[in-house]
């Protein structure tokens, strides 16, 4: 983990707010159109994640229904990794396949 509050750490701190501030980089509030979605506690700085059963990477920040329920389930079953660099080129490289939200956010 980034021992500085993370890589925007220090242009937090130029810009006048906490490292551990949750906010956006540009004011104190969210947007009101955004939602924190809580990421699984070790893949905090990851995007993708596969699932080593079926070849499949989901998107952690996707707000499809479908793709959420079938994370859940990966959690739970603890078949999952997660992809360095955190790009769907490396994800592709390993063998594993978009889910389908993820490729119609890449889409359209």
């Amino acid at each position: 983990m980034w021992s500085d509050g993370g890589r925007f750490g220090a242009l937090r701190r130029v810009c006048g707010q906490s490292a551990a501030s949750p906010g956006p980089l540009i004011g104190d509030r969210r947007p009101p159109n955004l939602t924190a979605m809580s990421r699984p506690t070790r893949f905090e700085e990851h995007r993708y994640l596969g699932d080593k059963r079926k070849q499949v990477v989901y998107d952690l920040d996707s707000d499809d229904a479908d793709a959420q329920a079938a994370i859940a389930e990966l959690l739970q079953s603890e078949r999952f990794l997660a992809f360095a660099p955190d790009t769907l080129a490396e994800a592709r490289n390993r063998g594993y396949h978009p889910h389908r939200s993820v490729r119609e956010a890449v889409d359209g």
